[in-house]
């Protein structure tokens, strides 16, 4: 194939195609660095933890101290072990049915209306201070709690604040409040409940409110869901029961209108809510790794008189460690396999045949078997069979056969064919001493004639016998032809105007 001017360059912007197959089977077929690797993790962490927890030494020592302390002043250690046991097993339920905690806080559907609450006293007041002033000057606090993710840092209860100036402002805020304590606290979602598949409690917590800043006597009520449609399901529900209930609070609090506005409903990104669940997860994993202290410490106590305390705690320790240690031999073996594809890619080496061509968009002409002359057994046979569907080491000479008898298909008549590579001399030398004998074997060749190796085309002699070169096969060899010294040589092919016949990989 021919290259048109800036091609190249054009393949090196578009970046190298890399072959996540090839760099899988080349990092695995260095298998065996790959379990010592893996076994050198286990024994640091499997003996360094236990270094640290085996019976006399410094830490453990703390550890029974502080233990017999515990003992000493009294401790109930079975009251506190069932009482962790009963806390995690509410907390367990609550997560498994709470809706709340299903709801995905990177896509919550929500729900909002402002409410607003106005009596004739405060219309004639406002009116009276726009006449004398020109402007509104009242401030107005509400209640601004009640969700689950409020209730975490605040009491059940929910907290009215009023900091009204006026007589008429403080009637209208204890109006709101009491709308916005019957959403929070009395609303009836039985039915709602019923047809959602829940609890009434469960759909409670998915109601809060919010103040609406500079508005007198109002505030936002926000309810969340797993979906928008069931955010706005939930919210139609309260404002019709809010409705319902003007009369019972005109009644306490005396004749007032209410309003709702704004209504909406959307799919949001709520990060309070990814704050909430990781405050859950943290309280479920401390108590689980306290019940498991508890736990190992009443083992301890009501173990057999046949076993010392001392034969219980090695015993315990070497379990703790046999697990640390299968944890350190996973971690040696993810961490040697991702930072050995990092230096792969950086390095930019030829990983295999199939790659080569198509990053250069060449004609294959043979890939050879990895390890010649070398019997592969075993793993060591399947990871090579999977490098290109490459055949065994003891084909070698077969695949030779098959780069001449492509050669002399693809090459014209009386073509001089120059064989061009970043590899060493000897190693271009072999493969050209190859090519040459098993020409005579191919039926119908042509009068090809086999240049001497031009190898990087870096010096005159290779550069004077591609100019007198028809074609040139392009070879390389996985793990060490890198595609900087490829790219060069392909930009001096270009520059003479030879075709480029296709590779051969090693």
């Amino acid at each position: 194939m021919r290259f048109e001017k800036g091609k190249l360059m054009n393949q090196n912007e578009n970046g190298r195609i890399i072959s996540l197959k090839a760099l899988i089977v080349t990092l695995l077929s260095g298998w065996r660095k790959i379990l010592l690797v893996g076994l050198i993790f286990a024994i640091l962490l499997g003996g360094y933890h236990l270094n640290k927890i085996w019976p006399g030494s410094d830490t453990a020592a703390e550890d029974k101290a502080s233990q017999t302390k515990q003992d000493n002043n009294g401790l109930d250690q079975s009251s506190i072990e069932e009482l962790i046991s009963n806390n995690l097993s509410g907390k367990s339920t609550y997560l498994d049915n709470s809706i709340l905690a299903k709801i995905n806080p990177a896509a919550e559907g929500r729900a909002e209306v402002n409410i607003f609450v106005s009596t004739e006293e405060l219309e004639n007041e406002e009116t009276d201070n726009t006449g004398s002033d020109g402007e509104q000057n009242v401030t107005s606090d509400v209640l601004t709690s009640g969700s689950a993710l409020a209730s975490d840092n605040s009491s059940d209860a929910p907290n009215v604040i009023s900091s009204a100036q006026n007589g008429a402002q403080v009637m209208a805020d204890r109006i709101l409040n009491a709308y916005l304590s019957y959403a929070l606290q009395s609303a009836d979602f039985s039915e709602l409940a019923e047809k959602m598949d829940t609890e009434p409690l469960y759909l409670q917590e998915l109601v809060s409110v919010d103040d609406i800043q500079n508005d007198i006597a109002g505030a936002k009520i926000i309810v969340r869901y797993t979906d928008p449609d069931g955010a706005k399901e939930i919210l139609d529900t309260i404002i019709s029961q809010l409705t319902a209930q003007k009369d019972n609070i005109a009644d306490t609090n005396g004749s007032h209108t209410i309003s709702f506005e704004n209504e909406t409903s959307s799919t949001v990104v709520d990060d309070e809510l990814f704050s909430w669940m990781n405050n859950k997860i943290q309280d479920m994993n401390n108590l689980m790794n306290s019940q498991d202290t508890f736990s190992t410490a009443a083992s301890s106590r009501s173990s057999s008189g046949l076993q010392q305390p001392d034969q219980i705690s090695k015993i315990s320790a070497l379990k703790g460690s046999v697990k640390y240690a299968l944890i350190g031999f996973a971690a040696g073996i993810v961490l040697y396999l991702l930072l050995g594809m990092l230096i792969m890619v950086l390095m930019k080496k030829v990983l295999s045949g199939r790659e080569l061509n198509q990053q250069y968009k060449l004609q294959k002409l043979s890939v050879m078997p990895a390890g010649e002359g070398k019997k592969k057994r075993g793993l060591d046979k399947a990871i090579a069979s999977a490098r290109d569907a490459e055949r065994s080491a003891d084909q070698t000479e077969e695949c030779y056969r098959i780069a001449a008898a492509n050669i002399c298909y693809l090459a014209p008549d009386d073509a001089k064919v120059l064989l061009v590579g970043d590899l060493s001399p000897d190693q271009m030398q072999n493969v050209y001493t190859h090519l040459k004998s098993d020409f005579a074997s191919v039926e119908d060749k042509k009068a090809i004639c086999l240049l001497d190796n031009g190898n990087r085309l870096d010096d005159p002699k290779s550069l004077h016998l591609l100019n007198e070169a028809d074609a040139v096969i392009l070879v390389a060899r996985k793990g060490i032809s890198r595609y900087s010294s490829i790219d060069e040589i392909i930009r001096t092919v270009d520059a003479y105007g030879k075709e480029i016949l296709g590779s051969i990989v090693l």
